[in-house]
């Protein structure tokens, strides 16, 4: 049912296929069958694993490349990722821990070749913490309390039924 002309075509893989998307154009004429198969270019992979500052694996970490592309993941149990679909160049790889965890995010960078993998570990440096208990003055636990520190970082926290708080992600400083 295409008139005859110009047409452009595009294909995209689903999402989680080291495949990149393609467009193309091509010529149609009226009442005929135009034949032309779409070649999806196989991407670059980018992985590794998600460590802290004593070399421990990583879980639930939130990965994200940007540049000539965008791709996202989280590490695994064990703190690998995989980031695929990337096209050639250089990208950032934005990585933040899991929320309530005593690890600063990190910004790195990577290049990638289109149909090559690219490895490369990540380590989010651990915070320094300040914890201790809120108690009243007739040294009795104080609960759901809320403490807060300002600075170079703004941790906060509320006490628990023992009065204790961790304050956590703390930058160097006072």
């Amino acid at each position: 049912g295409l008139s005859g002309g110009l047409y452009t075509i595009s294909a995209s893989p689903l999402f989680g296929y080291n495949l990149l998307p393609n467009t193309t154009t091509i010529f149609v004429i009226k009442n005929e069958t135009t034949t032309f198969d779409i070649v999806l270019p196989i991407g670059g992979i980018l992985r590794g694993y998600v460590k802290d500052g004593n070399g421990n694996k990583v879980s639930s970490a939130s990965l994200i490349a940007s540049g000539p592309s965008f791709s996202s993941d989280t590490s695994d149990d064990i703190g690998y990722y995989e980031l695929v679909a990337l096209n050639s160049g250089n990208h950032t790889i934005y990585t933040s821990p899991t929320f309530g965890t005593n690890l600063f995010s990190n910004t790195t960078s990577a290049s990638i070749n289109m149909g090559e993998i690219t490895e490369l570990n990540i380590t989010l440096d651990n915070g320094g913490r300040i914890t201790g208990f809120i108690k009243s003055s007739d040294n009795n636990p104080v609960y759901s309390a809320y403490v807060y520190a300002s600075g170079i970082s703004y941790p906060s926290d509320y006490s628990d039924v023992i009065g204790e708080y961790n304050l956590i992600g703390l930058d160097t400083g006072q």
